[in-house]
């Protein structure tokens, strides 16, 4: 069940079909269908679903049986599984983070753009499991607590804080893990301070903030890896 999930979440091939797919997708996009995001993630989620059929029929099996596999020529190459490709670019990351964690902060800097990364990772993945709850649940998971083994934090991390009196980033996922589990509903900017607004020493956080600690810690990010680097280990996943 958790290979089904990893299918889903594999972020090579399927990100390139979900970069051709929205060009052309999205010049067909009108008001009337919703709002933006919500519009974005059903087109995504039906787009992943349609490649991972394409896969099975490609290696002659059914989509029903995930553990009916293709028979294989004895002389081919063996191929990196999903789940192979799934864990070397999650240990990717992490290396990469491990380096992110490593950066100076500037005194006059109040925000650790670095924690509000680590969140939205963790939400970024939480949001492609979205449509496997019982899968999840059969297996003994939630997307809280598959985000957070699949993008672990060191426990200086955990001890991290966004801004200066806040609870730490291990409180904040407690948070947020209570309600990402209790539904499979999208969760929000909005979400997030609705929930973190509410705790001690948190002031003055708004949708708009977030938003734009998010794009300053991306660029940060990216300014300290380089493009290349930034987008092969780290933005395929936000």
């Amino acid at each position: 069940m958790i290979q089904r999930l990893e299918e889903a979440l594999d972020c090579d091939t399927l990100g390139e079909a979900a970069d051709r797919h929205l060009r052309e997708r999205v010049k067909r996009y009108r008001q009337s269908e919703g709002r933006f995001r919500g519009w974005l993630e059903t087109t995504l989620t039906r787009m992943v679903w349609d490649e991972m059929r394409k896969r099975r029929r490609r290696g002659n099996y059914s989509i029903e049986d995930p553990n009916q596999v293709p028979a294989k020529n004895p002389d081919d190459e063996p191929t990196p599984s999903v789940h192979d490709r799934l864990t070397t670019a999650l240990n990717a990351l992490r290396t990469t983070l491990d380096e992110l964690e490593s950066r100076p902060r500037a005194r006059q800097q109040k925000t650790d753009y670095h924690a509000v990364l680590l969140i939205e990772l963790r939400l970024a993945l939480s949001a492609r499991l979205r449509g496997h709850r019982q899968t999840l649940q059969a297996a003994g998971e939630s997307r809280s607590t598959l985000a957070a083994r699949r993008i672990p934090w060191t426990d200086s991390e955990s001890l991290r804080e966004v801004q200066p009196g806040w609870p730490t980033l291990k409180d904040i996922w407690t948070l947020l893990s209570a309600e990402l589990d209790r539904s499979d509903e999208l969760f929000t900017d909005d979400d997030l301070v609705r929930l973190v607004s509410r705790q001690p020493g948190v002031i003055g956080l708004t949708a708009v903030a977030w938003r734009q600690w998010r794009t300053r810690s991306s660029q940060a990010a990216e300014e300290f890896l380089s493009h290349e680097r930034w987008t092969g280990t780290v933005a395929l996943w936000l």
